[in-house]
């Protein structure tokens, strides 16, 4: 079995644009480390905030199989601890959706 993780994402959000990450990591704690979000020190601030990063947001990344890769009989990826309700795609294709918190799928892609 060969093992490959994938390091580096892109998060894009909204109001706040994209930005590189590399998990694990959170959408807060991206927009924190570029100073766009800072923790509410008031009921008013986080009202802001709770309006302010009311919409989805998307983590994505690029991995590359290569002819060998593709003759293997199963190809899996592996999502550990995804701490969200999400919804992963590969190739616009939905896989899952995920709604349990701190929970690792495995699925199988080659199909």
């Amino acid at each position: 079995m060969i093992r490959s993780e994938i390091k580096n994402f892109t998060i894009s959000f909204g109001k706040c644009g994209s930005f590189p990450c590399t998990p694990p990591c959170t959408l807060f704690s991206v927009l924190s480390e570029r100073g766009i979000y800072q923790r509410a020190k008031n009921d008013e601030e986080a009202e802001f905030y709770y309006n302010y990063f009311d919409s989805p947001c998307d983590f994505d990344a690029t991995f590359t199989l290569t002819p060998i890769d593709l003759q293997r009989r199963y190809i899996y990826l592996r999502l550990s601890n995804l701490d969200t309700v999400a919804e992963i795609y590969m190739n616009d294709n939905l896989l899952i959706s995920a709604d349990n918190s701190q929970r690792t799928y495995t699925l199988d892609v080659k199909r």
